[in-house]
Order: C-alpha cells, then sequence, then structure tokens
C-alpha cells in the first residue's frame, strides 16, 4: 500500500501499519466512529473513534483503542481521511521489544544510589528544620500561660 488508498472492510475504515522499514508484512488496524446505545462521558458519541486489532506493542491493553476528539469536525476529518503505510519503530524513535525491552525494564528497575541518597539527605534536611522550628516555638512558650492559664 505504497499510495493512498480506502479500505474498507464491514464497515471499517483500515489503516496499514509497518513495525519497522524493514517488514515487508503489514498490520491492519480498523477503525470506524464509535457508535453505541448508551452514551458515556467518557467516550462521547460523534467525537470517538473505535479501532480494532491494535498490536501489543502499541499499548498495554491492546485489544481495542479509542481515539477522543475535541471537536465533532476532527473525527469528520478523520473519517474522510485516506491513509498511507505508517511505519511506527525509525531510527529517530524506535520501539523496543524482545529481549532488548526487557533488559531496559530490568535495568530501570534498580534505583540510583546517588539519587536515592540525594533524595535521603533533602528529606533529613527538611525534617531537621521542621524540628528545629518546632523547639524554638516551644522555648518561645516556656513561662508563657495556655488559653486556660496554666504555665508549663
Amino acid at each position: 500500500m505504497e499510495t493512498e488508498k480506502l479500505i474498507l472492510v464491514q464497515g471499517f475504515r483500515c489503516i496499514e501499519t509497518r513495525f519497522n522499514e524493514k517488514c515487508k508484512a503489514g498490520h491492519m488496524l480498523f477503525y470506524k466512529e464509535h457508535a453505541v446505545r448508551n452514551s458515556h462521558p467518557s467516550k462521547p458519541v460523534g467525537k470517538t473513534l473505535f479501532i480494532l486489532n491494535v498490536p501489543p506493542y502499541y499499548t498495554e491493553g491492546f485489544k481495542v483503542g479509542y481515539v477522543v476528539y475535541k471537536e465533532i469536525s476532527s473525527l469528520k476529518k478523520a473519517m474522510k481521511m485516506k491513509w498511507q503505510t505508517n511505519i511506527f519503530s525509525t531510527n529517530d524513535s524506535p520501539i523496543k521489544t524482545g529481549l532488548e525491552k526487557w533488559i531496559s525494564e530490568y535495568e530501570s528497575s534498580f534505583i540510583d544510589p546517588k539519587e536515592l541518597q540525594s533524595e535521603i539527605d533533602n528529606y533529613m534536611k527538611e525534617f531537621d528544620d521542621r524540628k528545629k522550628r518546632e523547639e524554638e516555638e516551644e522555648k518561645l512558650k516556656e513561662g508563657q500561660p495556655d488559653n486556660d492559664g496554666w504555665i508549663t
């Protein structure tokens, strides 16, 4: 699908996507205007695009997708557009998968000791400052009668 064309399958429009430029086979996304009997505020009628066949490397919950537009005219434009093949993992914006993704997630799960120490130092400084202020306030109140006239 190198040239723009419009494909309809059982009322759904289609977009061909490819993971990267080397991929020969594409993945088809099916979309149409979201129409239900009982509307929900998070998916307003006339502003929501319903997408099927979302692959797992797009989102965590990869079964279906919803695009909610601010304006009704935006949805109308999306429904009139003809699409070209879309490439998702490019050199400028790569999508990690498989072992590379797992390694990246594993490495990011560790806490940087310097960053942790800095956070602890900041917290303790704020704690010490607060305690010092409280002690100074207590000293100022020392020898002063409270609301009931008691001196502590």
